[in-house]
């Protein structure tokens, strides 16, 4: 990451941190839909968290951190933001648990020992990143029986990425969503790489998020977006986000 993105990154995201966010107010609706998602995310890390190493990778304000640390892992968070950093480690200083947080460009994670993580998990933070150098960290630190998985946006959908050139004061310049051609990156750093796509048809249950109806109706498009990305695997370029899944790094080259 050149100096100057890592400027841009650091200034926008310490802007976001220290406003509580406010600028993502107006797109928090779509986030309703995210059930399914944030359900198959957050069982993968809870579920292997008791006695791991985590490295919380983008970890913002540490509200995950602490959240994981809760269910028995050793926590090491990093994000480019000091303003993000100094308040996650005010929140574990009265939390009274004990988690590293450093301010850390995820590209060159250098103070961070080779082989030293039993999972790496992240979310919105891949998209940020030279992927080459990211994945190629990450890789590093990662146990060789451990595994990383993240939640990311794919950049393939059209309505979609119009309605991101139309809102650009809620991201960053340098945010590039993934598309199929990062998946061969990925390939060159792990032997493994599984991605679970999400929200074709579901996007369709947002106007409905505030009634009785949201929850079956986005059930029921839950189910037609896993059957029709299994049977028509073309509509997956359409995916609004994916999990990304990676294991068994491989060797230093």
């Amino acid at each position: 990451m050149s100096d100057s993105k890592i400027d841009r990154e650091r200034e926008f995201h310490n802007q976001r941190f220290g406003s509580g966010d406010e600028e993502r107010i107006p797109i928090a609706k779509y986030y309703s839909i995210n059930r399914y998602q944030d359900e198959h995310f957050n069982g993968l890390v809870i579920s292997n968290c008791e006695g791991s190493d985590l490295l919380d990778y983008g970890c913002a304000m540490g509200a995950t951190a602490l959240e994981w640390t809760r269910h028995g892992a050793r926590v090491t968070g990093i994000d480019i933001s000091d303003e993000g950093i100094r308040i996650a480690r005010e929140m574990a200083d009265k939390e009274g648990v004990q988690i590293r947080f450093e301010a850390m460009n995820a590209e060159e994670m250098a103070p961070l020992a080779d082989r030293s993580f039993d999972l790496v998990a992240g979310r919105g933070i891949l998209h940020h990143l030279d992927l080459d150098k990211a994945l190629a960290e990450i890789s590093r630190v990662l146990r060789t029986d451990g595994f990383a998985v993240f939640i990311e946006p794919m950049g393939h959908n059209p309505f979609i990425n119009l309605f991101r050139r139309l809102t650009p004061g809620i991201r960053t310049p340098d945010e590039h969503p993934i598309v199929y051609a990062d998946f061969d990156i990925a390939r060159r750093y792990f032997g493994e790489v599984k991605v679970t796509f999400y929200h074709v048809t579901t996007l369709f249950a947002v106007p409905l998020r505030n009634t009785r109806y949201f929850e079956p109706v986005l059930a029921f498009f839950h189910r037609l977006d896993r059957g029709l990305m299994r049977w028509l695997p073309f509509t997956r370029r359409l995916a609004w986000t994916i999990v990304w899944e990676f294991k068994s790094p491989v060797a230093e080259r």
